[in-house]
């Protein structure tokens, strides 16, 4: 959606680069003498904040906005640029596209929404593989421990096992999860394959030490970059 040229803020970084919005907001804030030596910042005008240093607070905004409209812009504009033209030269040949789906609309359809996590929906859609019937109980436990994951933390399951936290277009139900059993051992934590959406779950010893390896595993787990 912000293919076309428009202007960033602070909040635009934030949702990208929360640490770097902060830095941001302290340099805005800052009236210290050694602000340039403070903030050092590895772009193309970092020499200009010696300057800004001894202007007014306008000019320090002035020279925050130009800082994200180079985060945004020129700083990607040579990987940014030929991905557009061929993005374009695809897609902007679809008449279907051009006059029936918004840019909102297109966002979705690539990159999927930001529905709740159902798990009742991904259940329906996943696939189980290499368990018995005699395993039918302890499935049953690691749908109950999914339902007793928080939002945050069946959003970090959903990055685990595919490396993006997004709902697919149709529903969590194309989520496409396949649950194969890897194995028995307290010790072993569930492992991943993203690219074929694969939870390797091993058996463990009770519904408690499930629940407690699963959540270790998805723990500070990261995706492509598409949340």
């Amino acid at each position: 959606s912000r293919l076309a040229r428009s202007r960033f803020s602070l909040s635009d970084l934030a949702l990208v680069c929360p640490a770097m919005a902060r830095s941001m907001e302290k340099l805005l804030e800052y009236d210290g003498e050694d602000v340039a030596e403070l903030f050092t910042l590895d772009w193309p005008r970092a020499e200009e904040l010696r300057a800004v240093r001894r202007r007014a607070e306008d000019n320090r905004v002035a020279y925050v906005d130009a800082y994200v409209q180079w985060y945004f812009f020129e700083r990607y504009a040579p990987q940014v640029s030929p991905m557009s033209e061929g993005f374009r030269s695809v897609v902007g040949s679809s008449k279907l596209l051009r006059t029936l789906v918004r840019a909102a609309q297109l966002e979705q359809i690539l990159c999927g929404g930001e529905a709740p996590v159902d798990v009742e929906a991904i259940k329906s859609g996943a696939i189980v593989e290499d368990w018995t019937k005699r395993d039918a109980e302890y499935l049953k436990g690691f749908w109950d421990v999914m339902r007793g994951l928080s939002e945050s933390e069946r959003r970090s399951f959903v990055t685990f096992v595919s490396a993006c936290s997004r709902t697919p277009p149709r529903g969590w139900q194309d989520l496409g999860l396949r649950v194969q059993k890897s194995g028995t051992g307290d010790e072993r934590l569930p492992t991943a394959f993203t690219c074929f959406t694969l939870l390797l779950l091993p058996r463990y010893s009770s519904p408690e030490v499930l629940g407690a390896r699963l959540r270790t595993a998805i723990a500070d787990t990261e995706g492509f970059g598409l949340s």
